[in-house]
């Protein structure tokens, strides 16, 4: 399913992160359909059924937001109980530690080793316990882990140097196409930059090359867990700003495979065409009307 589709707005009636299941997600979500400006309730389940035949689901986060991981994890494990062939793509982990994720995905090592060994807290930073009940969820299942990022010493070295500068070495580890060519994508970005302080032409360009290394590694990365898993349906967390309007990740992907794809987004403003799914767990009304 590409962007353009219906749209829906889940809007949280009450919600406690502490007390977030799935017997009682029904209870506390009122699911609203936004479709050519008209509105029918639906339950979560329904939004389930809605997205389940897509091989790739995109859900957006604000990283530091529990609501947002508990939303995904409920999604996965329905998901999971219609279709066991599922694995999960995050960009919380560094793909050079893929290894150590899948040993402690597959039992061979110990949490505290896994966190330690993936320099978690060095590389990602967010409190491990928003992340963990979606990792011990994959583990308990043997659910694969993709770990989608590219290595942060390439980032930096980009903020510092710029993609034309980087040694070789730095090079041969960008994904193998970058795509600098959508205008729309780059002035959603600019809009975003130019409220950074100190901000001028030359560092604007840092920034607009590493969000595109960004989104086309992670790409890259899913299509090759694709190409060699045909029969997998990937759920994709990652920031919302690598998803809204399928700027980022989600059409970089498809011009790798031409897989169909549905992106669901937490706790953004509705705008046309920008998702989807639309999660409001903060019990803004969208303004449909735009």
């Amino acid at each position: 399913m590409r962007f353009g589709l219906t749209i829906f707005i889940l809007l949280l009636v009450s919600f406690s992160p502490y007390l977030f299941s799935t017997e009682k997600i029904n209870e506390q979500f009122e699911i609203v359909s936004v479709a050519k400006r008209t509105r029918r309730t639906l339950t979560f389940n329904q939004l389930v059924q809605e997205i389940k035949n897509n091989q790739v689901i995109y859900i957006g986060e604000n990283h530091d937001n529990s609501s947002h991981h508990q939303i995904q994890l409920y999604i996965i494990k329905t998901l999971y109980n219609q279709n066991k062939r599922i694995a999960i793509g995050m960009e919380m982990f560094q793909s050079k530690f893929q290894n150590t994720v899948n040993d402690y995905i597959f039992g061979n090592i110990s949490e505290k080793k896994f966190l330690k060994k993936t320099e978690y807290n060095k590389r990602w930073g967010y409190d491990y316990s928003l992340y963990k009940p979606l990792i011990d969820f994959a583990k308990t299942n043997n659910v694969p882990v993709i770990a989608l990022n590219i290595e942060s010493e390439i980032i930096k070295n980009i903020s510092n140097k710029g993609i034309s500068k980087l040694h070789a070495s730095d090079l041969n580890k960008l994904p193998k196409h970058i795509n600098f060519t959508d205008k729309n994508y780059r002035q959603f970005l600019y809009e975003i930059f130019k409220d950074h302080p100190n901000q001028n032409k030359k560092s604007f360009q840092k920034f607009y090359s590493i969000q595109l290394v960004w989104d086309e590694y992670m790409a890259e990365r899913i299509d090759s867990f694709l190409r060699q898993n045909k029969e997998y349906q990937v759920v994709i967390l990652a920031g919302n700003g690598h998803i809204v309007h399928g700027y980022g990740i989600p059409q970089r992907l498809f011009m790798r495979n031409k897989i169909e794809y549905t992106a669901v987004l937490n706790d953004v403003e509705y705008e046309k065409e920008i998702s989807d799914f639309i999660i409001h767990s903060d019990k803004r009304e969208a303004n449909i009307n735009k």
